[in-house]
């Protein structure tokens, strides 16, 4: 309930929905959220075993749902939740799951008008459990996984991560793996949804600072931002994709000032 400034503060009573009516109708609740105005109330309902659905006000969504969570009202009143169909995660909008799948997505988050979904990726994975994903999915379904390029063709906004500790913390594992999309094995996965480094610099950036809140400040080496920023022995757009996490950092500099050089 982050929206509290636009609510009616007046003394008085007014009922938008009991939860406790619907305990005749799911297996359990979890989650209540409300919306912006405070004219809403929504909940992950349990419809049976392995069925999940959003209840708003009493009435569910269209479509029931192997697992959902991160139940979030954008700012302009819109309800988007994580969801899992067959094995594969994204983005339920007002019921409507996107067209893009994922092995795992995390961190729903909205721009500041509403208008903009974003959600964090971690491109590690292809070279750490990508062989699990083609035995767990299969090799067709493992080819539609993170697919980075028509993303961003979408003008979603993407976040770099490493998951650590579950996976290593190095960006420029992250950066490599967006750029081949290559499991342990050799298996290319969806080479035509592969980002350039350029690309994947970015989303490991601007795309991280802007889910983080912080594209004011970080991200980008611009007038009035943080100079915080490593300096590589080499320029990571230049190299072969597979020999990016192999360039040493030789530079660390906070603040403006040099704390560690080589």
């Amino acid at each position: 309930m982050h929206y509290r400034s636009s609510w009616d503060w007046e003394l008085g009573e007014k009922s938008i929905a009991d939860i406790n009516q619907w305990e005749d109708k799911f297996n359990w609740i979890e989650e209540p959220y409300a919306s912006p105005d405070g004219e809403k109330i929504a909940a992950i309902v349990n419809l049976a075993e392995g069925e999940f659905n959003v209840c708003v006000n009493g009435d569910t969504w269209e479509t029931v749902f192997d697992k959902i969570w991160n139940l979030r009202f954008a700012p302009d009143g819109r309800l988007a939740a994580l969801v899992s169909e067959m094995g594969e995660w994204t983005v339920a909008v007002d019921g409507t799951p996107w067209d893009n799948k994922f092995g795992y997505v995390w961190n729903l988050m909205f721009s500041p008008d509403g208008k903009n979904i974003a959600v964090a990726v971690q491109p590690v994975f292809f070279s750490e459990l990508g062989d699990g994903f083609v035995e767990a999915f299969g090799p067709d379904l493992a080819q539609r996984l993170y697919p980075f390029k028509s993303m961003l063709k979408a003008g979603m906004q993407l976040g770099g991560s490493s998951d650590c500790p579950v996976s290593r913390l190095d960006p420029r594992i992250g950066i490599r793996d967006a750029a081949l999309r290559q499991t342990p094995s050799g298996i290319k996965l969806s080479p035509g949804e592969a980002l350039t480094p350029e690309e994947a610099i970015r989303m490991y950036t601007r795309g991280s600072a802007y889910l983080s809140f912080d594209e004011n400040t970080n991200g980008t080496i611009e007038l009035g931002k943080r100079a915080d920023f490593t300096v590589m022995g080499e320029d990571p757009r230049l190299v072969s994709p597979q020999d990016i996490p192999d360039i040493p950092f030789i530079m660390t500099v906070v603040g403006g000032e040099v704390v560690w050089s080589e």
